[in-house]
């Protein structure tokens, strides 16, 4: 067990480095089950988050993403690594060092509100300032502050209880928001309100986070909202991060299998690569010849591969055509005769599910296209710059 930080005089450790506001180094944490076994929640976890920036943690249920934000909070100890936070150390196995949460300058919004409903809102907002020894009247100015800053100014006397969900999200943000913390950490906050408020609420985020310029960590296991609120994704699985960068780069170059189907929707090709010159590459595959171009086909990769090679390619299916009927010309490149499957309207969008060369492939037309609707064979297309190799000499790896 590290020792806890209150007998510090800050309660955390200067460092000698320049500060990133949060900084993991080589973090693990395990938990051990009822039967003895160590279970990895989270595995050799290196990330660093600037002021100004928002990090998305982005993963199924299970992969360690809680368990992280917990540990930077403090409120799990670590088995490994170490935590820096502005420039000091917050957590380090190699001192046998942890400091308490109440040190670390770190505010948490939850899931769930976790309101008081005896107090009013602005009593609501101004606690984490009073339990951190600011005077009472001074406290409530600042909530008065925040809760004008969410958008829910003169209701400061009313109560939880007489609020919206909505609304009472933003009191909870405004409480997460008001004691000026160095890096504010978000477990799923907008769970817990339908869909147009949660878009409402992830502007609102977004408008404050510009204005105010804290460094933020925020979970989620939806795709669309680590898409519009991160400005990188840390994709996770299994308690490691399989891939971090900027939301268009997790969604256009993909560097896993994993991280291509988790953050969208995907068509796997199993292929062979032919050749690879500066202007075109070609591979051979169940379709028959795939072209792509070189520059996005190869993005991410450091080297390309030797002819013979095996490869996965990948390709976003609002990318893909489909019309009605054979190919008019059967020598065209990347076009192929297919059978279609179904299809799900989506409103701003059809989705097609097609058969080609014994291949499962989705194509998204936009609009709803009646004759395609009826259609039973069509033109499935693939444009050479939407093709992307995920993996390199393991065609048939998941």
């Amino acid at each position: 067990m590290a020792q806890k930080a209150e007998t510090a005089a800050t309660g955390i450790i200067p460092s000698a480095r320049t500060p990133e506001r949060l900084e993991i180094s080589n973090l693990s944490k395990g938990f051990r089950r009822s039967g003895g076994d160590l279970v990895g929640a989270v595995s050799n976890i290196d990330l660093t988050v600037s002021s100004g920036e928002i990090v998305v943690l982005l993963g199924p249920s299970g992969c360690g993403k809680s368990t992280l934000l917990r540990c930077i909070a403090g409120l799990e100890e670590p088995d490994d690594g170490r935590i820096e936070i502005d420039g000091r150390v917050a957590f380090d196995s190699s001192r046998d060092f942890m400091a308490s949460p109440d040190k670390r300058n770190v505010s948490m919004m939850f899931q769930s509100y976790a309101l008081w409903p005896h107090m009013t809102l602005r009593e609501n907002v101004a606690y984490p300032l009073i339990t951190r020894g600011t005077a009472k009247v001074a406290a409530r100015k600042k909530a008065d502050d925040y809760l004008e800053l969410v958008g829910l100014a003169g209701l400061g006397q009313q109560y939880p209880g007489s609020i919206s969900g909505g609304q009472q999200q933003r009191v909870a943000l405004a409480r997460t928001l008001v004691s000026d913390p160095s890096v504010v950490l978000f477990d799923e906050p907008l769970s817990n309100v339908d869909a147009k408020v949660r878009v409402q609420l992830r502007r609102e985020l977004l408008r404050i986070h510009a204005e105010l310029g804290f460094a933020a960590i925020y979970v989620t296991h939806d795709q669309d909202e680590a898409m519009g609120i991160g400005n990188r994704i840390a994709v996770m699985r299994e308690g490691q991060i399989v891939q971090l960068a900027p939301p268009v780069s997790v969604y256009e170059y993909p560097s896993t299998r994993y991280s291509a189907e988790f953050v969208g929707a995907a068509n796997m090709i199993d292929a062979t690569l032919v050749s690879s010159t500066a202007s075109d590459v070609t591979f051979t595959s169940a379709l028959g010849e795939i072209t792509a171009k070189p520059e996005t086909v190869w993005a991410g990769h450091s080297s390309v591969p030797a002819p013979g090679t095996d490869v996965v390619l990948m390709v976003r299916p609002e990318y893909c055509g489909l019309a009605e009927g054979a190919p008019a010309d059967r020598g065209t490149a990347n076009v192929w005769e297919a059978d279609i499957d179904g299809s799900l309207y989506a409103g701003s969008r059809t989705e097609f599910r097609c058969t080609a060369g014994g291949i499962s492939l989705s194509a998204w037309v936009v609009g709803s296209p009646a004759g395609l609707q009826k259609a039973t064979r069509g033109s499935f297309s693939i444009p050479p710059s939407a093709v992307r190799a995920i993996e390199i000499g393991a065609a048939t790896n998941d």
